[in-house]
């Protein structure tokens, strides 16, 4: 369910969102959406994008 809720969220923001921005939007918890991104990139559905000291996540093409 909380990989729906994420997905979701990426999908309609397909330039990244931060995991403090996605927790806004899907209303999980910091630590739910923080094992759902390490899930999500295991699996190799979403990449991690580090500008700075600002990281991002967003769905693979």
């Amino acid at each position: 369910m909380s990989l729906d809720k994420v997905t979701k969220a990426l999908k309609k923001n397909p330039k990244g969102l931060s995991i403090a921005q996605i927790v806004e939007l899907t209303g999980l918890s910091k630590s739910e959406t923080s094992k759902t991104i390490a899930e999500m990139q295991s699996k190799g559905l979403i990449e991690k994008i580090v500008k700075g000291c600002r990281v991002t996540y967003k769905l693979k093409p």
